[in-house]
């Protein structure tokens, strides 16, 4: 029989992680692994109260970030036939799981991921989740419509061969685990997912989106305008996303970057006062270290700078 694990990151939201759990738990899955990020706000005696023979806790030393729980999440399950990846703000909508499970049994061996459709709590389709077609790998009108729309537009409602998706409802064949190994831990947050899956799209893997298969994801990290929130995070999305565009673009990476300096610069211009001098000072500094390959989290002087 198939075995599914799910693979859960969280870092002091207890609120959230008990929703995420509780629906995991309501779920098919042979196991639940939790990986705490260092939390201190009572995650840990929340799940030590927990009675499921399924769920296994991994308690990091230190907060490593999405990146790093996946990465250390994606490492201790990695014999499991399948993990299924996700953040402590989501969880899966009831039966996803018992249909990932009967569309496994007529799988073509190269699939390498599944990705599920990816909602907000309202029912509209999660932006920053929507799974990504890269323009730079083919000349076809879906390649064409990604560069011109981006995310914007990917029509959530089909199934389809993609290229790229996020650790939200992510779902990993254990074979890529096991002959890739996990996601990039020094990433900290954001584009871990997207690397990895272009590692896995270069690897001769294939990935597909399947939006019968749903998960919420109850984010707060994007207000109107695109920057994220707190201000800090949008180092890790435009450091990590200079890193994207030389993977996907390769030497076409110059006009990728023109493209994606465009979407940054308009998400610094929508803020004002204050919060727009924070946003470009994290910006000068992400775009250098980006330039220069710097991993690792961000320095705390500069986060509690714009901890907005």
């Amino acid at each position: 029989m198939t075995t599914i694990t799910a693979v859960i990151v969280t870092h002091n939201r207890v609120d959230k992680l008990r929703h995420a759990v509780n629906a995991a738990m309501h779920e098919s899955f042979d196991k639940i692994i939790v990986v705490d990020n260092a939390s201190n706000d009572g995650t840990a005696n929340y799940l030590a109260q927990i009675s499921d023979d399924r769920l296994q806790v991994i308690t990091l030393p230190t907060n490593t970030g999405g990146a790093g729980g996946f990465h250390h999440g994606v490492t201790a399950t990695a014999n499991a036939d399948w993990l299924v990846l996700f953040d402590d703000d989501a969880h899966p909508t009831p039966g996803s799981i018992d249909l990932f499970r009967a569309l496994t049994e007529n799988l073509e061996t190269n699939i390498g991921a599944i990705a599920a459709r990816v909602d907000l709590p309202d029912g509209t389709p999660c932006e920053m989740n929507k799974p990504l077609i890269n323009p730079f790998w083919g000349m076809s009108k879906r390649a064409w419509a990604a560069l011109r729309h981006g995310r914007k537009g990917f029509t959530v409602d089909n199934a389809q061969e993609i290229d790229a998706a996020t650790f939200v409802g992510f779902f990993l064949n254990g074979q890529v685990a096991r002959s890739m190994g996990p996601p990039e831990a020094d990433l900290f947050l954001y584009s871990d997912d997207i690397l990895y899956s272009l590692s896995m799209r270069r690897a001769g893997w294939h990935i597909r989106y399947e939006p019968d298969i749903r998960f919420y994801h109850d984010c707060e990290t994007l207000r109107s305008g695109g920057a994220y929130r707190p201000l800090w995070k949008n180092y890790y999305t435009i450091r990590n996303g200079t890193f994207v565009a030389k993977m996907a673009a390769g030497y076409l990476a110059p006009v990728a970057m023109i493209y994606l300096l465009m979407i940054w610069t308009r998400r610094g211009m929508s803020l004002n006062g204050v919060e727009r001098r924070q946003y470009f000072q994290i910006f000068r500094k992400a775009i250098i270290d980006g330039i220069r390959g710097k991993r690792g989290p961000i320095s705390s002087g500069c986060r509690n700078s714009a901890n907005q």
